[in-house]
């Protein structure tokens, strides 16, 4: 009967030091966590920041623009630029493809900053899995 009780001691121990090890791994990656965001948090702050800007200059161009006459529409020109095979173009087509297609455009439509922050965020755990 020693025998069984000291084999039930000795997986309670095993399991005791799985577990002290896990909490341990799991404090660490916690800990790198709580660092990475207090050291992404200014970064944040002046994306914020900036929304704001650009929300105040958004609304002074509408007042702006809608206090003029309107200008008359000139044609949209854009030059052919023979790029090397394999470098990114920076502008995106899939919106103009996708309506010429009669497809619906997935656009996030934000009223404010928080909405903006939250679909970015949103956006980004969505592609991550």
């Amino acid at each position: 009967m020693t025998m069984l009780g000291d084999f039930i001691d000795v997986i309670i121990v095993v399991l005791l030091l799985v577990a002290i090890g896990f909490g341990l791994i799991l404090d660490r990656r916690v800990r790198r966590l709580t660092k990475a965001l207090h050291d992404i948090k200014p970064t944040v702050d002046d994306f914020s920041i900036a929304v704001d800007r650009s929300e105040d200059t958004i609304s002074a161009m509408r007042n702006d623009a809608s206090s003029q006459t309107p200008p008359r529409p000139t044609p949209k020109v854009e030059p052919k630029v023979e790029r090397p095979f394999g470098l990114p173009s920076f502008r995106s087509s899939r919106t103009e493809t996708a309506q010429a297609a009669g497809l619906s455009v997935d656009v996030a439509n934000v009223d404010g900053k928080a909405d903006l922050v939250r679909s970015f965020f949103e956006t980004a755990r969505g592609r991550q899995a």
